[in-house]
């Protein structure tokens, strides 16, 4: 239950990093909130692990993570800027779904009916990109830009999960930020991505980063202490955050077939957590 309780909190704050970094992501350059974002969590874990000490293991596992990390928030968050909010996120939430099928590979052994609904939610994360990939250019390409993010966090959290359940979470968090920072930093310079975005940006994206750190934080303690197939898709309950608040302060609509899609991913995700 306390792994349930954690992963659902993970998905809450993810819901509510990810609507406001993908509304900043179409005001400036996507490169550039994605490193501020990754390095304001980098700060606040630095001081973390300072205080209580590195698990080596851990933070090679972390360290592994962060190169599908990098890849993961720059992409997801071009999608989110070429289309809609409400068609990326829950697209890179069938991420975990990835994640689920590694650690059942690797010798994790979650119910038939667990399985069952992982494939649920990646047939209605299909269903949900139907119309996005029939409405042409920005719109096609934010749909390739969301599927990589999606296999991107598959590896992701597979990764994190297996340096968290050596008991080393702050210390796998720690390592995945800084590799993906790293590597965010890199993109940003080859891209020539300007760092000035105003000061009220800035105070966003320090929130977001400490959002998302903590959010990840509670991912690896509930994969820590349960399964990191089930904690992974439990966490991928964020979309309902992200599509809720962008139906509110967007106004974003969803087209019929987007809308029979998204209900499967949370049924699938349901499914799971109730096996």
């Amino acid at each position: 239950m306390l792994a349930a309780a954690l992963a659902l909190s993970a998905s809450f704050v993810w819901g509510v990093v990810d609507f406001v970094g993908g509304t900043l992501a179409r005001r400036h350059p996507v490169a550039t909130i994605a490193l501020l974002g990754h390095a304001t969590g980098l700060a606040a874990l630095a001081v973390a692990v300072l205080l209580i000490g590195i698990d080596q293991r851990a933070l090679s596992f972390g360290l592994a993570a962060g190169t599908f990390g990098g890849v993961a928030v720059f992409t997801f968050y071009k999608a989110m800027s070429l289309g809609k909010l409400s068609i990326a996120s829950p697209l890179l939430a069938c991420g975990s779904v990835l994640a689920f099928a590694i650690a059942v590979a690797a010798g994790e052994r979650p119910s038939t009916l667990s399985v069952v609904g992982a494939l649920v939610a990646l047939a209605g994360a299909v269903l949900a990109s139907i119309e996005e990939h029939a409405s042409g250019g920005d719109r096609r390409r934010a749909l390739g830009f969301a599927f990589a993010s999606m296999f991107a966090l598959g590896g992701y959290l597979y990764l994190l999960g297996r340096g968290s359940a050596d008991g080393g979470t702050l210390s796998a968090v720690f390592g995945a930020r800084t590799t993906s920072s790293s590597l965010l930093l890199l993109l940003v310079f080859g891209l020539g991505s300007s760092l000035r975005i105003g000061w009220r940006a800035y105070g966003l994206l320090a929130l977001i980063g400490l959002g998302a750190a903590m959010a990840f934080i509670l991912y690896g303690y509930a994969a820590d202490i349960g399964l990191i197939s089930i904690a992974s898709v439990l966490s991928s309950l964020y979309p309902v955050v992200t599509v809720v608040l962008a139906h509110v302060f967007l106004g974003e609509r969803l087209g019929r077939i987007q809308l029979a899609g998204l209900p499967l991913v949370l049924v699938g995700v349901i499914l799971v957590t109730t096996a």
